[in-house]
């Protein structure tokens, strides 16, 4: 496997509940490879950002707040067959927290296309 294969770490910080009561700040890590799944068809280096039409199931009104991410490609597969769409293997470009799940990202920062998966990878 050649180092642009292998898989990525990626940390954050976020709040989360302490072991003795209230929110501390904690620094987590991310094992790559990270999915985006989505209806538009993008190229490799193409940007995915905020502030697009939400998803009909979307919970953050008429325009995306965040670009949201998994590590999870059945997660991704899931949203790309929802919108009719495509999977894409990701980068964040700057800081991002836990989305909706434990293994669901977002982001307000741009997330870069390192390619897109083959239909045959994930569906």
């Amino acid at each position: 496997m050649s180092t642009a294969d292998k898989p990525k770490s990626y940390t954050f910080t976020a709040q989360t509940y302490g072991e003795n009561g209230g929110y501390v700040e904690k620094t987590f890590t991310v094992e790559g490879p990270l999915y985006h799944g989505g209806g538009r068809r993008l190229r490799e280096g193409a940007q995915l950002t905020a502030g697009r039409r939400t998803n009909p199931w979307g919970d953050e009104g008429p325009r995306s707040r965040y670009v949201h991410f998994t590590t999870r490609l059945d997660v991704a597969a899931a949203y790309a067959r929802q919108s009719g769409g495509h999977v894409y293997v990701v980068e964040p470009t700057g800081d991002f927290t836990i989305g909706y799940s434990g293994e669901e990202y977002k982001s307000v920062h741009p997330l870069t296309v390192v390619r897109r998966l083959a239909p045959a990878d994930w569906q």
